[in-house]
């Protein structure tokens, strides 16, 4: 910005009647000044704006950082989360280190077996793509399949698996399961977690894909935002 200097001059001359010395140089002097000051209002006016729109932007960057909004595509957390649903999303967990619990719903970003799963089965994930499944087992839980897709956690029947209801057999998801290792246990490794969807019928998970890294999980989901008839707090096991 330019620096606007008013400097007064005083004068013995003048054409006018006489007058006060130096009054009318001085309102000469203090019409200049009024229109550098007004050049410099503007000027302030719109460095305030540029800063108020920056100030706007970056809150709006720090808040996409912070949540976000998710519609889920697929039925595999049904009922607890149906097709259509339009999820409120907190992402500051996962970026503060906090490990995924047992019971807890995450979303997170498919590792490449998921994606080669996908893939083969004529699908395709999109670069900003998430999967949404719950947590079944933590590092040190001991997890086994059977050859019907049933997960057993520390030798405990895991029922949440079974919630949904649906008329619906899939030979495709049962020959995954199988290849994916069904039939032995497993120890959970560290720094990652089981992962499992409500509706285990439908759902493409642990089972077929293993374990899942904390570093892939994105976020939790807090609110459900849609349907209206349907909103309120997503609520953990």
């Amino acid at each position: 910005m330019r620096k606007v200097t008013c400097r007064i001059a005083t004068s013995s001359h003048s054409d006018l009647l006489p007058q006060p010395r130096g009054v009318a140089q001085h309102g000469a002097a203090v019409s200049g000044c009024s229109v550098a000051l007004a050049v410099c209002a503007r000027s302030c006016a719109s460095l305030c704006k540029a800063c108020t729109d920056g100030l706007w932007l970056r809150t709006g960057l720090v808040a996409r950082e912070a949540v976000s909004v998710y519609k889920i595509p697929s039925r595999s957390m049904e009922p607890t989360i149906l097709s259509g649903d339009l999820l409120l999303v907190e992402k500051v967990s996962p970026k503060v280190g906090v490990k995924p619990k047992s019971g807890e719903i995450v979303l997170f970003t498919p590792p490449p077996r998921l994606k080669e799963v996908v893939a083969a089965t004529g699908g395709r994930v999109g670069p900003r793509d998430l999967f949404v499944k719950r947590v079944a087992a933590t590092p040190g839980d001991r997890v086994r399949v059977d050859r019907g897709g049933n997960a057993y956690v520390n030798g405990e029947f895991y029922a949440e698996g079974q919630q949904c209801n649906l008329d619906f057999e899939s030979d495709l998801l049962q020959n995954l399961i199988g290849a994916g290792g069904a039939g032995g246990e497993a120890e959970v490794p560290r720094d990652t977690s089981y992962v499992l969807g409500d509706c285990g019928d439908v759902s493409v998970d642990s089972r077929v894909w293993g374990p899942l890294e904390d570093a892939k999980v994105i976020g939790r989901p807090i609110l459900r935002l849609w349907p209206p008839a349907r909103f309120g707090p997503i609520a953990d096991l």
